[in-house]
């Protein structure tokens, strides 16, 4: 038997409302755009012709903005942090004389709902389908994947999102269209609506699989000069190896290196077993070589000789990891070994790079002492300066590039690189989306609504989205006693103790202080006003600091005096 329900746009747009019976919008879900928080409020206040408002004006609530300024453009959907909201409405009709509603039956299985579709370029459609069993992650929409739908039936698995109803209160004159389809007598039209997640955009669109983002990293950088292993190498050793030895960063007027003891056993520790851990991955025969004596040839020979060249500093760890040395205490004169045997000593220890390992190694090493070549630690990938030898970039990107190791994705950015820039560039447009309302009532098939008009979901931040008008008042410093310490902020012990070194003489360049040699945790309670005044007056700092670079102090205040006296002292205030 044919089927005898339809979708159509809801009932206050027919006729009189705004769309002619002969209009193909007639087929169409309505997007509506609500400008308050309590959009709900106002949507359902609309269709009941609460205080004044007429179920009619629904036609002009279609979205302000198109994504090319155009009335004919694709609509652009903004997040609810710029105060706007969407809702999918339409009406259930019965495909007979009068289209009359249909009402639905929940309490016999009947539901309504919509689903989100992508569009391809050819126009045909994808449904988004959330990952079922264990691989699932929680999200909005939980974790999953596009897939290929047809235009009148749900994808298997398809996620499907709420629709309720909501009477329409009688409002068109008689003798009106709108009126000869029962829209003058209260409730015996219904709207069917839905909340359009846009806050959904960052889990929809669609990130680039590890191997696809490794293909177009190559194509736009066939010769790999922006080496992603050497960005790694850079980050993870050179830069905090620099800093221990006074070279980074490379300023007019460089800093002297961090006195020894001043945890600088524990930042050469870790660079130690992160150059380790990256020769081991990108550079597996150099790693090697190093560690069991080896020789090799050509730019990794070069880069093998460089580092059998470094020495380091290495003593017994003493006191252990538990007890806090005396105060004053001095660290013994470390004993001078090739880089290559601190890396011996530390291969079974690569497993605290991911804080797996607990035990620590029998011997702290120190990277301020011995001096390394002055060229060593700086970033030059362009080749070494005559009078220097070559850095150790140099070295790796040469070697780098002799043997080019498989380039792949760190774990911690797997599934997070898209193709989605934040400036579009030629070529490239957002994916467009429509919305298909859907009735299921068993044992029939699914009955599914014409396409919505078509629309691009507006990232969070978008330059173009309207501004959420939000008015914070910062507290009178007049009397700043009166504020309540209610944010309670505990330290675990190791925390309080690196915390209780910082001292003002950090910003002479003079390192960490003393340590004070306590075990103990720390709460500590703030006023939330007082800090937001901190974070006001340091946000301003770095605003008027970096003004020279981006120009954009007039960009982030507009003030205007208001007509509010100053408050009387009192509490011994500040001077002003």
């Amino acid at each position: 038997m044919a089927e005898s329900l339809g979708w159509l746009a809801p009932a206050p747009l027919w006729g009189d409302g705004g769309l002619g019976l002969e209009s193909p919008e007639l087929l169409q879900p309505f997007l509506t755009e609500l400008k308050t928080d309590q959009f709900v409020t106002q949507f359902l206040g609309l269709m009941g012709a609460r205080g004044g408002a007429s179920p009619a004006s629904l036609a002009t609530m279609a979205p302000d903005t198109t994504s090319d300024g155009t009335p004919t453009g694709l609509y652009r959907l903004f997040q609810p942090l710029s105060q706007r909201y969407y809702l999918v409405t339409a009406s259930l009709v019965c495909r007979r004389v009068g289209v009359p509603d249909h009402a639905v039956q929940r309490s016999q299985g009947e539901r309504t709902t919509f689903v989100l579709r992508k569009l391809g370029t050819d126009g045909s459609e994808q449904a988004w389908v959330p990952t079922a069993g264990p691989a699932a992650a929680p999200g909005d929409p939980p974790t999953g994947g596009w897939k290929a739908a047809s235009p009148g039936q749900l994808a298997a698995g398809e996620d499907q999102l709420p629709m309720h109803a909501a009477p329409v209160a009688g409002f068109a004159a008689p003798g009106t269209t709108a009126a000869a389809f029962g829209m003058s007598e209260p409730g015996r039209r219904t709207v069917h609506y839905g909340y359009i997640p846009t806050s959904r955009r960052e889990r929809v669109v669609t990130a680039l699989t590890d191997a696809d983002a490794v293909t177009q990293l190559l194509d736009i950088d066939p010769t790999q000069q922006q080496q992603v292993p050497l960005g790694d190498l850079v980050a993870r050793v050179i830069q905090p190896w620099g800093f221990l030895q006074g070279m980074w960063p490379p300023l007019s007027s460089t800093p002297p290196p961090p006195a020894p003891a001043n945890d600088t056993d524990y930042s050469s520790l870790y660079i130690l077993l992160d150059l380790s851990d990256w020769l081991q991955t990108n550079l597996p025969p150099v790693h090697e070589a190093l560690l069991h004596g080896a020789t090799l040839s050509g730019p990794a020979g070069d880069l093998l000789q460089a580092l059998k060249n470094i020495n380091v500093g290495r003593r017994a760890a003493v006191l252990g990891q538990q007890q806090p040395p005396p105060v004053p205490w001095a660290p013994p004169t470390p004993t001078v070994i090739p880089l290559a045997d601190a890396l011996n000593d530390l291969t079974t220890y690569l497993p605290l790079l991911t804080g797996v390992g607990s035990s620590a190694p029998p011997h702290n090493y120190d990277l301020t002492a011995p001096a390394v070549p002055t060229n060593w630690l700086a970033d030059s990938q362009t080749g070494p300066p005559n009078a220097a030898p070559p850095s150790l970039a140099y070295l790796v990107l040469a070697a780098l590039q002799d043997a080019p190791p498989t380039l792949g994705l760190p774990t911690e950015l797997s599934g997070m690189i898209k193709a989605d820039p934040a400036a579009p560039v030629a070529g490239y447009a957002p994916d467009t989306y429509i919305i298909r309302t859907v009735f299921e009532h068993d044992p029939c098939v699914p009955v599914l609504s014409g396409p919505s008009q078509p629309f691009q979901l507006a990232r969070a931040l978008d330059g173009d989205a309207p501004a959420r008008k939000i008015r914070i008042t910062l507290p009178d410093i007049s009397n700043m006693r009166q504020f309540q310490r209610g944010v309670a902020i505990e330290m675990p012990p190791s925390l309080r103790r690196v915390l209780d070194r910082v001292t003002p003489a950090m910003l002479q360049g003079k390192g960490l202080g003393s340590d004070p040699g306590v075990e103990l945790g720390m709460i500590c309670s703030f006023s939330i006003q007082i800090m937001w005044v901190l974070s006001f007056i340091v946000m301003f700092l770095f605003a008027i600091s970096f003004n020279i670079i981006f120009w954009w102090l007039a960009f982030i205040k507009i003030c205007f005096p208001i007509p509010v006296p100053s408050q009387p002292k009192s509490g011994g205030p500040p001077s002003p």
